[in-house]
């Protein structure tokens, strides 16, 4: 089943550009959250980001995600539900969360649909929005990760970095996880933690790529000038009523 033929069966008929008006009218607060980053083990590079990303999961049953894996691709996007946010601030006086946003909607297709999704990508650079693969977020860039279950409980956290100024950027950063639900069980797809060994990412290689494209002037993975805050960007899409306060505990 295609991401098309799943909103079609969506107990509210949409019609073409809607604005992804389905996840709107699921009144359930996002009990998933992703978010990426160009440099997300270097936490002294936390103040050179040019473009940030989140991922607001709506899913009734997180526990079946995390044993059944959580996988999308390109084929999971709605394309005629995106839309563009312009923004009047400047990169010089701003946090990259009041940036110009891309705005991306997904859903799961399977016959029943088990989630349904927002992507926000934020940059100042607009060809970089208007250019955006969304091929590029993988699990080796995801900064940090949050679940809850369906009272607003956080059940599962990951973070990839410590707190920015604590570290030089030369310096790994320890990754942190936990998982109330399955402990260390392994999961699969985009869950950043606990992983299978043969699929742990080299924190190295990453920060690396990330630093070379950074000297190359290449927006897509590396080049940074601007601070992000992942406060701000959650303030921002809590605006717009998809999200609620997210707490590390």
């Amino acid at each position: 089943m295609s991401a098309n033929e799943a909103i079609r069966s969506h107990p509210s008929p949409l019609g073409p550009a809607t604005g992804g008006r389905f996840y709107a009218e699921d009144k359930q607060c996002p009990s998933i959250v992703f978010m990426w980053c160009q440099y997300p083990y270097y936490p002294a590079l936390a103040k050179c980001q040019d473009w940030e990303a989140i991922l607001q999961v709506k899913c009734p049953d997180v526990p079946r995600l995390m044993r059944e894996g959580f996988h999308w691709d390109v084929s999971n996007v709605i394309k005629e539900e995106g839309f563009m946010e312009w923004t009047t601030k400047t990169r010089s006086k701003s946090p990259l969360g009041a940036a110009s946003k891309r705005s991306y909607f997904l859903t799961d297709t399977h016959e029943s649909p088990r989630w349904k999704a927002r992507l926000i990508v934020y940059s100042w650079d607009l060809n970089f929005l208007y250019d955006f693969d969304v091929r590029q977020l993988s699990r080796s860039l995801i900064s940090s990760t949050r679940a809850f279950n369906q009272e607003g409980r956080q059940i599962y956290g990951y973070k990839a970095h410590t707190a920015p100024g604590k570290l030089c950027y030369c310096a790994e950063s320890p990754m942190s996880g936990f998982n109330i639900i399955y402990d260390k069980m392994p999961l699969e797809g985009l869950w950043p933690w606990p992983t299978k060994e043969n699929e742990a990412h080299t924190k190295d290689d990453v920060a690396q790529g990330a630093i070379e494209k950074a000297d190359s002037g290449s927006l897509a993975l590396g080049s940074s000038q601007n601070q992000v805050q992942s406060n701000d960007i959650l303030k921002n899409t809590e605006e717009d009523g998809d999200s609620e306060e997210f707490c590390w505990v």
